[in-house]
């Protein structure tokens, strides 16, 4: 089993350090709120539930005689926002959001161990997606594809010459304002100029099975990346 992380560009493999264990990966958790209502037969469960981030945990082994000889390794991993990509998982990647060391093991003169727990964004990340990036829609347009995965959260980049107009995905309208080489992403639910955007940004996600993303008069949109890929 190989661990290979990549953060702004650079990727390590480890080499001195070796996996002890495998990384076990634990799955995110919704949560709702929950109504007790007197007299009443069970619970209400209340329709919008708030995810958990998933995390990945494993062992470093290294054979050395100190704790200082995983620093290295240890400091590269604190570096969060990059992405993951496991062995048994060729065809993914996750987000990393968070870092921390469990625990610290140690053998005089034989080897040292540290526990780390990685928290990544509750989504795998397919390497190869059904749509390419940077795939354009010109105004007026639109773009048609089927997606085999979980609901999509992409980033788009538009420009708009009109005063206002809509980007739309499946028929669920974005309003969008003039503005040039605008970056509105869905997953961390932001955009670059916030004043040059009005909707949800949950109706701008990408559907499972049949999806149609529309580009209104005077706009012309770009999926820079669809972020296809499962919930974890």
């Amino acid at each position: 089993m190989n661990l290979k992380y990549t953060y702004s560009g650079i990727t390590k493999t480890y080499n001195a350090s070796k996996l002890a264990t495998r990384p076990i990966i634990t799955p995110s958790e919704v949560s709702y709120d929950r109504y007790k209502i007197p007299g009443r037969r069970g619970e209400i469960i209340g329709t919008y539930g708030t995810r958990s981030n998933a995390k990945v945990t494993f062992t470093l082994h290294n054979l050395s005689s100190t704790i200082a000889d995983l620093t290295d390794d240890i400091t590269f991993l604190r570096n969060i926002g990059g992405q993951l990509e496991l062995s048994n998982y060729p065809d993914y990647y996750f987000w990393v959001v968070g870092m921390s060391v469990n625990s610290y093991t140690s053998k005089y003169d034989e080897y040292a161990r540290a526990e780390i727990t990685l928290e990544i964004y509750p989504f795998k990340f397919l390497k190869t997606k059904v749509i390419p990036a940077n795939t354009v829609i010109n105004a007026g347009g639109s773009f048609v594809f089927s997606l085999k995965t979980d609901k999509a959260e992409p980033i788009y980049k538009f420009t708009c010459v009109n005063e206002s107009s809509t980007i739309a995905v499946n028929g669920r309208p974005f309003t969008v304002y003039q503005g040039a080489d605008i970056i509105i992403d869905v997953m961390r639910k932001i955009a670059t100029n916030e004043a040059l955007v009005y909707g949800n940004y949950e109706d701008i996600m990408l559907d499972n099975g049949n999806c149609k993303v529309t580009a209104g008069a005077g706009v012309t949109l770009t999926i820079v990346d669809s972020r296809e890929g499962f919930v974890v």
